[in-house]
């Protein structure tokens, strides 16, 4: 279904988000950058929906674990279809409701740990709101569902994802960003997106 798609490719950035935030910083040449500057650029690269600069700024090792995902979210953006709205809408909404603040770096020779707070919606109260939200109204008589187009379904979904991030709790969380020095760059290292998409499969 070409929703759980959109969900699927939605996710694997809110998880990114989840663990990196930004501090806000001019766009400087990278070899240049402290460890706290790369994160800022990576997160300015994602709320730009430029996926091809935001992986520069990952190590060769961690990018390669989500190659994929990457290259599949550039596809599905790149198209002309109700789905690339639908996906630049979400994102839109996330941002707007979240907040990330780099605290500090602290750096032992080729590795650095960014320190990070963040608040931003509680993601699996969003997705229990979200998938009790549609319920209702696929039981309802509000919608009429068997005459919907996919584009119209796609549309719904995304008022009611803007309007449910809207209602749920507010969740702060600190975060330890590894960092790792490649070819004279800093870049984002570790394995920990895995660990909160287990927590946002629903």
């Amino acid at each position: 279904m070409r929703k759980k798609i959109v969900f699927t490719l939605v996710f694997v950035v809110v998880a990114t988000l989840m663990i990196f935030g930004s501090a806000g910083c001019d766009d400087k040449d990278s070899v240049a950058m402290n460890p706290e500057q790369v994160v800022a650029q990576f997160i300015d690269a994602l709320q730009k929906l430029d996926l091809e600069k935001a992986k520069t700024f990952l190590s060769s090792g961690y990018s390669a674990e989500f190659e994929q995902d990457f290259d599949e979210l550039s596809k599905a953006l790149a198209e002309d279809s109700a789905e690339a709205d639908a996906m630049e809408k979400m994102f839109d909404a996330i941002f707007n409701n979240s907040e990330f603040i780099v605290t500090g770096h602290s750096i032992d020779g080729e590795n650095a740990l960014v320190n990070m707070e963040n608040n931003m919606p509680d993601m699996e109260q969003l997705g229990e709101m979200l998938m009790g939200r549609l319920f209702e109204l696929m039981f309802s008589e509000e919608v009429d569902f068997d005459n919907m187009t996919e584009d119209e379904e796609m549309t719904l979904l995304v008022d009611v994802f803007v309007e449910v991030i809207e209602e749920v709790d507010k969740v702060a969380q600190s975060a330890e960003i590894p960092m790792i020095m490649e070819d004279g760059q800093w870049k984002i290292n570790g394995d920990v997106i895995d660990e909160v998409m287990s927590e946002l499969d629903f």
